[in-house]
């Protein structure tokens, strides 16, 4: 018991820290910059995620979008969420996206229904969501305009 006592402050910082990010990652053609942020904005868009700032942070090379709360009666029940998605180049015209869905719970028990006093908790990201913001922008990036010029194509009678 003598050996444990030492130990027992690292133990105790290791089980409240927060959950490790959870990023969901795949690589894609690489698109302009300003093609990818637009993307990535209707992305994050399209699942509830407003985003305030237009573009990359040009350094980080990441996007992310305010938080969303969804607030609940009972303690606990009720979180936020906000999403990031970031890039790196990894081969000419190929980049390697990530997204998060970075996710706190409210933890008031007086009043978990009110925003301002909110007990904001870090918990477990949510990757299903991170998954469907990747495949939103895997598929839009995926599609290619083609256009054809009339004059020389065949017409059907």
């Amino acid at each position: 018991m003598k050996r444990l006592l030492p130990l027992l402050p690292i133990l105790a910082c290791a089980c409240a820290s927060a959950p490790p990010a959870q990023w969901v990652e795949d690589e894609v053609p690489g698109p302009s910059d300003r093609v990818l942020a637009e993307v990535s904005r209707l992305a994050m868009e399209a699942q509830g995620f407003h985003v305030v700032v237009r573009g990359f942070d040009p350094l980080e090379r990441l996007a992310s979008s305010v938080w969303e709360p969804d607030l609940h009666p009972f303690s606990g029940e009720g979180f936020r969420e906000r999403a990031h998605v970031r890039y790196e180049p990894v081969a000419p015209g190929r980049i390697l996206l990530g997204v998060r869905v970075e996710r706190q719970i409210n933890k008031n028990i007086a009043r978990p229904l009110e925003l301002d006093h909110a007990d904001w908790v870090e918990s477990a990201d949510n990757p299903v969501r991170a998954r469907a913001i990747l495949q939103y922008i895997r598929s839009t990036l995926a599609g290619t305009l083609t256009f054809t010029d009339e004059s020389t194509a065949d017409s059907v009678p």
